[in-house]
Parts: structure tokens; sequence; C-alpha cells
């Protein structure tokens, strides 16, 4: 799976190389995924190495929600401030500035608050509650369609209103 990872706010790119180097320390990281920075046009008179997005291409053993818990151990340690949006093939994942992480697809969105914190166990049960049922039929755990985003609860299979 090819996923891209972006830091909006990040301007001179110090975040960009944070979570670069970040990446290529880690063995784990390192063993399952292609690490590529996707070039930026450098603005006029600049100097330096600017990149819009890290992209990877994740091994099957390794999961975007092993990449979301990776990107929230960097941010914890380095940059804990740090916007950072991950896009994959179906699914986005946000991390806000005030901890909390959206996951979304076109037509939904589930929040994991940063009080419950960001858990491999977490992101699943948030990639799950977007997943619609294999036979059609509606999911009671799933959130519906709504501009709001669901909540998941800590223990739970899918989201609330909120």
């Amino acid at each position: 799976m090819i996923v891209s990872v972006t830091l909006p706010h990040d301007e001179q790119g110090r975040d960009q190389r944070s979570l670069l180097a970040w990446f290529r320390q880690h063995d784990e990281l390192r063993t399952v995924t292609r690490i590529t920075p996707v070039p930026a046009a450098a603005p006029p008179g600049s100097m330096g190495y600017a990149f819009d997005a890290l992209q990877l291409a994740l091994d099957s053993s390794f999961s975007l929600a092993n990449l979301v818990v990776a990107v929230a151990a960097w941010r914890r340690a380095c940059r804990p401030l740090a916007a950072v949006t991950i896009q994959g093939e179906v699914q986005s994942v946000t991390f806000m500035a005030n901890g909390d992480l959206l996951v979304t697809t076109a037509d939904r969105t589930v929040l994991v608050p940063a009080a419950e914190g960001v858990t491999q166990e977490a992101v699943q049960r948030a990639l799950a509650a977007l997943t619609p049922p294999e036979d059609g039929a509606a999911d009671a755990q799933t959130p519906a369609q709504a501009p709001a985003p669901a909540r998941v609860e800590p223990g739970g299979g899918g989201g609330t209103g909120r």
C-alpha cells in the first residue's frame, strides 16, 4: 500500500525532516517500508532541501494503523503540536494540534479523542467503523453519514454521534 504523509503547516520543512529521520532511525519502519521524500518546488532564493510529502510503500505486514501509531510516537517525542495527515488509498488520518485524531473516507469521519490515546486498537476500531458491512446491511455500530464526526469509544466496536 502506498501512503503519503504531509505536514501542512511546516513552511520551513523542519518537522518533515524530523519525521523522515525518525522513520529512518526505527528498524520496525525501515524494514517494512520504502520511504521517499516527494520534492517540492523551492521558493526563489531559498536554499536547502524541501519536500511536500513523504511517500511510504508499506509492506503487507505493516498496516496503516501501525504507521499511525508510529507517527503518534514521533509527535509525542519531537513535535507534539504538529498537524500531520496520512493519506492512504481510501482513508486519511489527520492528527489535530489538540491531539485528536480524525479518520476519514470520502463520506464518513470518525473521531478518536486525544483523551483515549492513539493506540493500535483505537485506530483499528476507527478504521473498522468506516468500513461498510460486506453484506450491504446497515450496521448499528457504524456511524451514519453525517457532517459531525463520530466518536470511537474505548473498547467499543463503532461510534456514537457527537
